[in-house]
């Protein structure tokens, strides 16, 4: 029973039985509402609970306290609690710890935040947190002291090398090599072979109505899928894939699926038409909506309690939850969104989206471990924990950016110099692609030619890959292409920008397989733009007049470039187009000025 004996009191009080004690296992969570002194006086026999020490009503600040916080106070545990020693009104008195009575020790997990209170997190969220104090009050209930390994941070060091225990998988992990999962580029065999060195080939349901074709996965709504060998996957990984909507898509239309124990588990379309997901009753938001016709990138990057989006290389948003209820909408705005990927069905079994998804990567979301990457640079600003230093720009964090120096100083870009960014991935990677990713900010600092350089190994000659590589100014991840190999160190090195600063918010390394069936690149439409290039620049800003003239060259450059990807062609285009010749007011003033004059 827990134990409320001695608030609930009866006046006068009423006796309580033998037989209603003897052999009766009370829980002590509270000395006001069971002093424990007292209910070991009566006789019952007793588990401490004490809410002290061992409860936990967790909200996901991650934030620990003595009682009733997110997790337990485990340094606390460890250094000062006793299983024998029972919390009365009078403080923690001592019981003979062998006793009859004293049947041992626990903690509680309360999921209180629920309904109007619901905080977002998720069953594995929450063994997280019962995990963590679970070893401490192991030792406390077995060993002598519960101190023998020394100290808190060791004890848990050695829970955590010992893993969650046999036959159990409550963070939902798989094995990968290399940091792949699967991948399906559905051109391999008959389209379904997983392209990593996994062997997690897709399955094609005889009554489900996707298909391969044009190396491609083809969904046509409803039941329309391809299983995988992978249920889910859990925090520290990534999904990405490339999706063309094939028409306005519904709210409910599904992309990934797996079953679900209650509610719904899925990657959707969700009621306001932005993309999200559902998990444990709860719906998720992305800050984004899927565009008909066009192809996207599309990266959803899974952490604990965060759950962010990509498209295109760009971070676009974390996701937002609520918690509906019967029609009815309890709680929203919820930020805790941790999110183990549904991978069981690319489709659904019951209402597939309608689109062309290709090039399905699972991986870790740290698949290069930037942990161990270094850098230096001739030109960084020191200035706050978002913006400044070149190991910004490698933290996996898109929020945060390399900044060339501008705190006290005036060294821009200028045609003639160079900021230059060196980087040691801390081992050999097979890669044959590196990219950087503009701030997200603000529209400043967007490289607009760069060279780069590799190396496998620090006493080699660095090689040259690319010269002169022209981008357009803005915030679009920027790729160099090359030759798949190994590579542990590159020199980026930028050469010209939007307005001489340089920032960049991350740097990325890919090995990303080249198709050899792809198809010329269509520059039609690119080379009519450019044969109607503006050649006369007189009454133009001088910020116009360069931003075209870079947007310009870059066009001219990737049309000489027989190598040129139907993507560079289509950014070339779009960068051209988006570069506007805006008017010079006061050149034009002084020239209807000279024109009165003459009058």
């Amino acid at each position: 029973m827990w134990g409320g004996l001695t608030w609930i009191k009866d006046n006068p009080i009423t006796q309580i039985n033998a037989d209603a004690i003897d052999g009766v296992e009370m829980n002590l969570w509270s000395k006001d509402w069971a002093d424990g002194i007292e209910m070991y006086n009566m006789g019952y026999d007793l588990i401490n609970t004490i809410d002290d020490y061992g409860y936990m009503v967790p909200d996901g600040s991650k934030t620990r306290a003595n009682s009733y916080g997110d997790l337990l106070n485990t340094s606390r545990i460890f250094s000062s609690f006793e299983p024998n020693k029972l919390r009365s009104s009078s403080g923690y008195v001592a019981v003979p710890s062998g006793d009859d009575q004293m049947l041992g020790a626990a903690f509680a997990l309360w999921n209180d935040n629920i309904d109007k209170r619901a905080s977002g997190l998720s069953e594995s969220d929450l063994y997280w947190r019962f995990f963590d104090a679970l070893p401490f009050y192991a030792e406390k209930t077995r060993a002598a002291t519960g101190q023998e390994k020394g100290s808190a941070d060791a004890l848990n060091t050695l829970a955590t090398s010992m893993g969650t225990g046999p036959n159990t998988n409550p963070y939902y992990q798989e094995s990968s090599v290399d940091n792949i999962y699967e991948s399906y580029d559905f051109n391999s065999g008959k389209g379904l072979d997983d392209t990593s060195e996994n062997d997690r080939d897709l399955t094609l349901a005889s009554d489900s109505t996707a298909k391969v074709q044009n190396k491609a996965l083809v969904l046509s709504g409803d039941k329309s899928y391809v299983e995988t060998p992978i249920e889910q996957l859990g925090n520290g990984n990534a999904l990405s894939f490339d999706i063309t909507l094939s028409s306005e898509p519904e709210s409910g239309d599904i992309l990934f699926e797996s079953d679900a124990a209650y509610g719904t588990h899925d990657i959707r379309i969700m009621s306001n038409g932005k993309l999200g997901f559902t998990r444990e009753l709860y719906d998720y938001y992305f800050d984004y909506t899927l565009p008909v016709g066009e192809k996207v990138n599309i990266k959803i990057v899974t952490q604990q309690q965060v759950t962010k989006l990509y498209v295109n290389g760009q971070f676009v948003s974390n996701a937002t939850g609520e918690f509906n209820h019967n029609g009815t909408t309890k709680k929203s705005g919820i930020t805790n969104a941790t999110f183990a990927l549904p991978l069981q069905r690319i489709g659904s079994e019951t209402n597939a989206v309608q689109a062309t998804i290709d090039n399905v990567n699972v991986t870790a979301a740290d698949m290069y471990n930037k942990s161990k990457w270094t850098g230096t640079t001739n030109s960084e600003t020191t200035y706050n924990n978002v913006e400044g230093l070149l190991r910004y720009a490698f933290d996996n964090d898109y929020t945060s950016r390399w900044h060339s120096n501008w705190k006290g100083a005036t060294d821009k870009l200028t045609g003639s110099n160079s900021f230059y960014a060196e980087i040691n991935f801390g081992q050999k990677y097979t890669i044959n692609q590196f990219s950087f990713t503009p701030r997200t900010d603000t529209a400043s600092g967007y490289v607009t030619k760069a060279d780069l350089y590799i190396k496998a190994n620090d006493s080699d000659e660095w090689t040259l890959v690319a010269q002169d590589q022209t981008f357009a100014a803005d915030a679009a991840q920027k790729t160099f292409t090359f030759d798949a190999q190994e590579v542990q160190y590159v020199k980026f090195v930028a050469k010209a920008s939007s307005d001489g600063w340089v920032a960049v918010s991350e740097f990325d390394i890919a090995n990303t397989a080249q198709d050899p069936d792809q198809p010329e690149a269509d520059k039609t439409a690119l080379q009519e733009l450019v044969n109607q290039a503006v050649t006369d620049f007189t009454g133009y800003t001088s910020e116009s007049v360069t931003a075209y003239k870079v947007a310009l060259d870059n066009a001219k450059e990737v049309l000489t470039n027989e190598d040129a990807t139907q993507a560079e062609v289509d950014e070339a285009i779009a960068a051209l187009t988006k570069a506007v010749l805006v008017t010079d007011k006061s050149k034009l003033q002084e020239k209807i000025d000279q024109a009165v004059a003459h009058l």
